[in-house]
Formats: C-alpha cells, sequence, structure tokens
C-alpha cells in the first residue's frame, strides 16, 4: 500500500512531499517572473521589505518553496518528538503543503517563511520545557523566537499571546518564568530599535510597522481563495474535537499541544482582520495549526467515506484555485 510506504520509509516520503510542493509551485514560476501587485507595497514591514528586495524574481520563488519545503519537514519533526499527532502520520507534511501552498501568490519570498521557521523552532523548546520547573533556557529561546518571527512578519505579533498561556499549561510556572518570557520577548525588537539608531533610521519605524493599523479593515479576498479557505476552515472545524484524548497520564502532552494549536489558530485567524494588507501571505502560518488539527480526524475517523468525501472537496477546491490562477494568467 502506498500510505504504508509512506509511514515507514522516510526518503520515499519526503520524496513524495518535495514532488508534490513542485506540482503547486511550477504555474506561478512557469508563468510569471514578477511577484503579484502590491508585493513591496508599504503596508508590508521593513524586514519583509528588505527581504523581498534581496533577489530576483525567480531567485525570490526558489528561496520561498525550499523554505516551504523545510517548514512541512520540521513539523513533521516536531510530531516525532513530541507527539502531538500519531507518530506515524505522514499526512502531517503533506496537509501543510497543500494548505501553505495552495495559493499561488504565496510563492515569493517574503517575511511569512522566516517567521514561520522561527514559530516552528520556538514550538519545539516550547514543548521541550514541559514539566520542567528548573530549565528556564527553553523558555526563553521559545519567547526569543516568537519575538524574531514577528520582526519577519508582523501578524506574528499575534502569537505573543499564546506563549503566557501555553507555559501555563506546560510547566510549573514561578516568577522567573516571567522574567524570562519578558526578557525573551522584547530582546529582538531591542536590537531591532539599536540597528535602526545605529543605522541614523527613525527608532519609532519599526516598532509602528509592528502594530496594525487603524480602523480595522476586512479584507478583500478573491471568490476562488474563500471557496477554498471556506473548504479548509469546515474540515478544520470539523476536526477540532475529534481525537482529543480523555485520558490522563502519557496522553496529557497530547492534549495540551493540541489546545496551544486550537489557540494560535483562532490568534492567527484574527490576524485577518487586524492586518488585511498581509492577506494571503497569513495563510502559510495558519496551514501550521490547520495540518496538526486536521490530520487526527483524516487519519483515524472510522467515517471512511466522509473522511473520503473531506479529501475530495479539499483537493476539488485547491485544483479549482489553481486553475482559476492559471487561467486569469
Amino acid at each position: 500500500m502506498p500510505a504504508d510506504l509512506l509511514k515507514r520509509n522516510t526518503f520515499v516520503a519526503s520524496g513524495f512531499y518535495f514532488t508534490v510542493l513542485l506540482a503547486l509551485w511550477l504555474p506561478q514560476l512557469l508563468l510569471s517572473s514578477e511577484p503579484p501587485a502590491g508585493f513591496d507595497s508599504p503596508a508590508i514591514a521593513p524586514a519583509p521589505a528588505w527581504i523581498s528586495r534581496l533577489f530576483e524574481p525567480a531567485v525570490s520563488t526558489w528561496l520561498a518553496f525550499v523554505l516551504t519545503f523545510v517548514a512541512a519537514m520540521l513539523l513533521s519533526f516536531l510530531n516525532y518528538r513530541h507527539a502531538f499527532c500519531s507518530s506515524d502520520n505522514y499526512r502531517l507534511p503533506l496537509l501543510y503543503i497543500l494548505t501553505a501552498a495552495a495559493i499561488p501568490s504565496t510563492h515569493w519570498l517574503s517575511g511569512a517563511q522566516p517567521a514561520t521557521i522561527s514559530v516552528l523552532i520556538g514550538l519545539n523548546y516550547l514543548f521541550h520545557s514541559y514539566q520542567k520547573s528548573s530549565d528556564l533556557r527553553d523558555v526563553f529561546i521559545a519567547a526569543f523566537c516568537f519575538s524574531l518571527s514577528a520582526i519577519c512578519f508582523p501578524p506574528a505579533l499575534l502569537l505573543l499571546l499564546l506563549l503566557p498561556a501555553a507555559i501555563l499549561l506546560l510547566r510549573p510556572v514561578a516568577w522567573r518564568d516571567w522574567v524570562v518570557l519578558l526578557v525573551g520577548e522584547t530582546l529582538p525588537f531591542a536590537y531591532l530599535a539599536l540597528f535602526y539608531w545605529l543605522s541614523l533610521n527613525d527608532v519609532a519605524e519599526p516598532i509602528k510597522a509592528l502594530w496594525p493599523a487603524f480602523p480595522i479593515e476586512a479584507p478583500a479576498f478573491d471568490r476562488p481563495v474563500l471557496i477554498f479557505w471556506g473548504v479548509v476552515a469546515g474540515i478544520t472545524v470539523l476536526s477540532a474535537g475529534y481525537g482529543i484524548p480523555l485520558k490522563v497520564g502519557s496522553l496529557t502532552k497530547t492534549l495540551y499541544g493540541r489546545r496551544i494549536f486550537i489557540w494560535m489558530l483562532l490568534l492567527l485567524a484574527a490576524g485577518f482582520v487586524l492586518y488585511p494588507a498581509y492577506g494571503y501571505d497569513l495563510m502559510l502560518l495558519c496551514a501550521l495549526p490547520v495540518a496538526v488539527i486536521t490530520a487526527g480526524y483524516l487519519a483515524h475517523s472510522r467515517h471512511k467515506r466522509f473522511k473520503q468525501l473531506c479529501w475530495l472537496l479539499w483537493l476539488a477546491a485547491m485544483v479549482y484555485l489553481q486553475w482559476h490562477t492559471v487561467h486569469i494568467a
């Protein structure tokens, strides 16, 4: 069975993920040599702006491809190490790829790809701190990585709200945890302000770019994107309450990890309204909790026909989105 081969053979599974991602990447790569309109708009924060201008468009899209593939592999490693899904769940990186790479306008290097890598590293240290009251290094590194992701991609600033709740959930908390958390969160911003001050630029400029612009606006999305996100959102809501372990003991960490990813999705969903200028790129971060939440249901649901229907709807919405983009181009 192909599924058994993907579960047991890491090399074959990695090649399969690479091929799927490449198939999604090629239409945009072959049909367009320039980033989408508004890619370097003033709404983009300083860090993503200079990141996007570092490379030529052809190099930019390949770097985005590599970083998206690395993020999928890191998510699989994170699951293997901390087991927030079943350990043999080969669907996890596949679902991440099908969600993060479905929209062709995200196939260009921006702050979203480095921010996703930074969040994954931060999550690794966050989960590693489970029930380790004396080890504050993990808390500091997790906070530092989450703040670094916000500098690269301002909507990730919302994830800083996740850290205090996650720490309360994962470990015994003392006053030192809050001090270390605060230092870890503020240090990247202090480095950013120092860099701007030494380069004789306005120190307030990068800090202002991190905050959402008011008044809050509803983002404008294309109909194919709304259809795709509607299908993904429906399957995610259906999966949110499925497979959550009710027992304590060895399954407690899995339960806590799943809750953290649900909270992460809710915070990032608010980013579409608070940061409408970043629109589609937010899906690169949202794909992390979406993949984790839906993987359990699509792997273990006893309703095989309904599960197959979910797969069919997901793939059909993605194909329609890709076809619409190619047709417009």
